[in-house]
C-alpha cells in the first residue's frame, strides 16, 4: 500500500460520517475495483525518480 493512501484512510476513519463526502463520488468509489486499478499503476510507484 502507498504510504499516502494508509495517511489518507486513516484520517477518513477518524471524522464523524459525511464529513467532506459527496454522495456522487461515493458512488463512483463503489463501482471501481480499486484492486484492479492498484495492480494496473504499481509500477508508477516503483518507477525510479529523478
Amino acid at each position: 500500500m502507498h504510504p499516502a493512501t494508509h495517511a489518507t484512510e486513516l484520517l477518513d476513519a477518524s471524522l464523524p460520517p459525511r464529513v467532506g463526502r459527496i454522495a456522487r463520488l461515493e458512488r463512483l468509489t463503489q463501482l471501481i475495483d480499486w484492486t484492479r486499478l492498484a495492480a494496473l499503476v504499481a509500477d508508477l510507484h516503483a518507477a525510479p525518480t529523478r
